[in-house]
């Protein structure tokens, strides 16, 4: 019997001789497809359990703190969105073929929403400001940092590294003056005014873009943006999603959408709005108004 160590190499030669390399790449490809589903199952199982935890977080102790709601609710619509496109990649002919078509459909959809919500956010300062701002800087570079600035200065945040024109500084001193003065008069003024004359008046403005009054979903952004600029001294809860959606069918019930001034209507209703025996804060109104808004829309179809 000879040594181990001279013994020969088997397994090299039964490898050469009798593993069919057709057969081979086949059946790695089956352990490799199987294995992309089951890390496709194991993550969509991560994200309904993480959706499951922040849909406990949201309701839990019965209360909901305004400013978490919207993030919140960004949050657990991802969550179980993912959940559902990896299961269902999990299941397809070819599950990565099918997400990247998904991925691939979810770009040119968020090209479209950045378009929409661009064109809104024109026609919202067109109205709005009276594109008083338009001389001194391009709405498109105006719109995001306009909204960041009314942001920081509405949670007494530091605005100093916002720049309009960083290659001007006395450009941009005067874009931000402009900018600060118009940001103080939408807070100084009453929420009454605010929704009375305000918001009113430009629902029954014509865009000069397009001649037409602003659309549904033009007031969703003009919301949005109001909730974003507007401060607030305490937080303000509701003590349960049913009061919270109480309010919100309350002004769903009074649209009339044969009245010529149907969201006009609406603002001039929101200052009676109160809870408890107080009134609603500008942004608790705005946020309210919206999802009444949003409500209509669908039940139209939109």
């Amino acid at each position: 019997m000879p040594p181990i160590d001279v013994l020969p190499d088997l397994s090299t030669e039964i490898s050469e001789r009798d593993v069919d390399p057709a057969r081979e790449q086949e059946v790695y490809d089956q352990l490799l497809d199987r294995q992309i589903r089951e890390n496709y199952r194991a993550y969509a199982a991560i994200c309904r359990e993480r959706a499951d935890r922040i849909r406990t977080q949201m309701f839990l102790t019965g209360h909901i703190l305004f400013g978490n709601i919207d993030r919140y609710s960004a949050a657990l619509a991802a969550y179980t969105r993912k959940a559902e496109v990896y299961e269902n990649a999990a299941e397809a002919d070819e599950p990565r073929s099918y997400l990247e078509a998904y991925f691939r459909e979810q770009q040119a959809r968020q090209e479209q929403q950045r378009a929409r919500r661009e064109a809104n956010a024109n026609r919202w300062f067109s109205v709005a400001l009276g594109l008083k701002l338009g001389g001194l800087v391009s709405l498109p570079i105006l719109i995001p940092l306009m909204i960041d600035l009314f942001s920081r200065r509405a949670d007494d945040q530091p605005t100093a590294d916002i720049q309009f024109f960083p290659e001007d500084p006395s450009k941009d001193q005067e874009a931000k003056k402009m900018l600060a003065e118009h940001h103080d008069g939408w807070l100084q003024q009453s929420d009454h005014s605010y929704w009375t004359d305000t918001m009113a008046a430009i629902a029954m403005a014509e865009i000069p873009t397009t001649g037409q009054r602003p659309t549904l979903g033009d007031h969703l952004f003009y919301l949005n943006f109001t909730k974003a600029i507007s401060s607030q001294d305490a937080p303000f809860i509701w003590d349960s999603g049913d009061d919270y959606m109480a309010m919100v069918s309350t002004l769903v019930q009074q649209f009339d959408l044969k009245a010529p001034t149907h969201i006009a209507d609406l603002y001039l209703k929101l200052p009676a709005l109160t809870y408890r025996d107080q009134s609603l804060p500008r942004a608790i109104a705005a946020d309210v108004m919206q999802s009444a808004l949003a409500m209509i829309a669908k039940s139209q179809g939109g």
